[in-house]
């Protein structure tokens, strides 16, 4: 509020009242109209000072609300601005742009945990080859173990990717081999151990008798070839059986496969039919005692259960030792085909045979409901011809 002329003309009377109360004062009048000047130009200055200084800080004060305000418009457009890329993400076109703007990250987060993923089933991978190796020249039937866990990798993995992409092909592939090349190793060495074993117990002898260590190396060879899904699903010769047969394979070639009087032309399947049938009885109760429960053990309850050359142990004996006979039976056949008396004769003698095999040992050739065909119709079709031929003009 400014202060009016009376109240400025009273101070002014206060003022000189109090400096001049005496006539001696009037003395001084001049130091106070000076001093009075002094403090004149003192407040001028203050005033002047403050008036500076106020106008200064109305020029800060607009200064920053100017900056204010720069920066509420700047975020203005940036939340405008942002709006507007939301309502367009969210009602023009949706999928396509949102499915844009995310795609390239989401994708390379989906390939480093894929990364990762890789990397620890190589590591799983690579753990139990280890593990599955390091039993193979101790105790090789340890080793089914681990490798049983390594298959089930290859089986999920082919099983998960199927159109493969990337590494991913590359991963299943390499899988794929080593669980091979294991069981290339695993198969080869647990052969070697049993054939070991037979060797050193004198295999085979009349008064053979069967080790719990047999046992083990038996149960183990099947298992190992009934592994495979294509084993599991096909007629084929028992891994075991196999290897007990090695030595009868070895003599019939020796005896009926060489230079041998045993194996002349002429004597057609006079000795080695029946050298087959003798061999066969001869071993038939010790197969039927320790080969036997181990067969029917380890097939029960599977879909091979119910197939002879699978849980009969003379079947599987006989299977495996048949594709030798066949090599004869076919290396005879070319030698005789031009031969009429000998290729009839050698007809009735393979017929015979294979009635032999059905008879006295029941071989069906693992097909019930049809039976074996025999190995005639491995002779007919090369001998067929000339002995309808040469039995026609008999006949005639």
């Amino acid at each position: 509020m400014g202060i009016s002329s009376l109240e400025e003309d009273l101070r002014i009377e206060d003022y000189l009242n109090d400096k001049l109360q005496t006539i001696s004062d009037l003395n001084g009048i001049d130091d106070l109209i000076h001093n009075v000047e002094i403090q004149q130009k003192q407040l001028k200055r203050q005033l002047q000072d403050i008036s500076v200084e106020l106008t200064e800080a109305l020029m800060a004060s607009k200064n920053r609300a100017s900056v204010i305000l720069e920066k509420i418009e700047e975020f203005k457009t940036q939340q405008k601005n942002a709006n507007e890329h939301l309502v367009t993400v969210l009602y023009q076109n949706t999928p396509e742009l949102a499915l844009c703007t995310i795609k390239s990250p989401m994708e390379q987060l989906r390939r480093i945990k894929l990364t990762h993923k890789y990397l620890d089933l190589l590591k799983n991978v690579e753990l139990l080859k280890e593990e599955s190796q390091k039993h193979l020249h101790i105790d090789p039937k340890l080793s089914l173990e681990p490798y049983i866990r390594l298959k089930n990798i290859s089986k999920l993995l082919q099983k998960l990717h199927g159109p493969t992409e990337g590494s991913a092909v590359h991963l299943v592939t390499y899988v794929q081999e080593s669980t091979a090349q294991l069981l290339v190793e695993i198969e080869k060495i647990l052969c070697q151990k049993f054939e070991k074993l037979l060797e050193d117990s004198q295999w085979p002898n009349s008064e053979y008798l069967v080790t719990d260590e047999w046992k083990e190396y038996f149960k183990a060879l099947l298992e190992l070839q009934m592994l495979d899904e294509t084993n599991a699903k096909e007629s084929l010769i028992l891994l075991p059986m196999r290897i007990l047969t090695q030595t009868f394979v070895l003599k019939f070639r020796y005896h009926f496969m060489s230079d041998k009087p045993t194996n002349h032309p002429n004597r057609l399947g006079d000795y080695f039919f029946e050298w087959f049938l003798m061999t066969v009885e001869k071993w038939e109760l010790f197969l039927r005692g320790n080969a036997g429960p181990l067969l029917t053990a380890h097939f029960r309850g599977s879909p091979l259960s119910g197939n002879s050359i699978y849980i009969d142990p003379v079947s599987a004996f006989i299977t495996s030792l048949l594709p030798v006979l066949r090599e004869k039976v076919e290396s005879l056949c070319k030698n005789i085909s031009s031969q009429p008396q000998l290729m009839s004769r050698f007809i009735a003698q393979v017929m015979d045979f294979d009635d032999a095999l059905r008879s006295k040992f029941g071989y069906d050739g693992g097909s019930v409901e049809n039976g074996w065909c025999g190995l005639i119709m491995d002779v007919l079709p090369s001998l067929f011809e000339g002995w309808f031929a040469a039995e026609k003009k008999f006949a005639l």
